[in-house]
């Protein structure tokens, strides 16, 4: 139901709920979180969603959750860019001031009618990565590309030892077959010299 639809099928009217107002307003990093959204959701759709109503986005990261009031799945949605549009402003103000802004999009089942935006409070930035931790990286690869070598030269011994075992039961096997070859000629040899008697 929720996948199947689209940006422009789910244009976002303006919803303030009427709440009171934080005693201290959260700061804006362009960082948004949904507490629960659901699973047929995609990073596509989300974006296109995100990118019809609120600015341009640059990052999507989605998180499970398993605890004792059930199972789900939420979204952190990382802006490049917040529009300047009267709406966008509304919902960034909503966001700051009140702590949450409730979408008319319902992005979860079982939220009928709403989904709520709120600020993310901790979000993972976007970092290059310095020499060292490329070197950590490289490092953990080359062990774990060491292992695997160590397997498949295991299994590649494994694979002769087979072979050679199976090409031995084979000669026994061709030996056998051919003795008792040998064995029916020198019946059938014994039974012509005897009948030639």
């Amino acid at each position: 139901m929720f996948a199947s639809k689209t940006a422009s099928s789910l244009a976002v009217p303006s919803v303030v709920p009427s709440v009171v107002p934080l005693a201290v307003p959260l700061k804006w990093n362009n960082s948004i979180f949904i507490p629960v959204i659901d699973f047929s959701l995609t990073k596509n759709q989300i974006k296109e969603i995100m990118e019809k109503n609120f600015g341009k986005v640059s990052r999507i990261d989605f998180a499970s959750f398993n605890s004792d009031n059930g199972s789900g799945r939420r979204v952190f949605i990382h802006f490049a860019q917040w529009y300047n549009t009267d709406y966008a402003k509304k919902v960034r103000k909503s966001i700051e001031t009140n702590g949450f802004y409730d979408m008319a999009i319902p992005l979860c089942k079982n939220s009928k009618y709403t989904t709520r935006l709120l600020i993310n409070k901790n979000p993972v930035p976007e970092t290059e990565q310095t020499i060292q931790q490329v070197a950590s990286n490289v490092d953990f690869m080359a062990e774990k590309i060491r292992i695997q070598e160590e397997e498949i030269e295991g299994l590649k011994q494994y694979c002769e030892n087979l072979l050679f075992h199976f090409k031995s039961m084979e000669l026994k096997m061709n030996s056998l077959l051919q003795k008792e070859k040998d064995e029916v000629i020198d019946d059938t040899m014994g039974e012509m010299d005897i009948l030639e008697l």
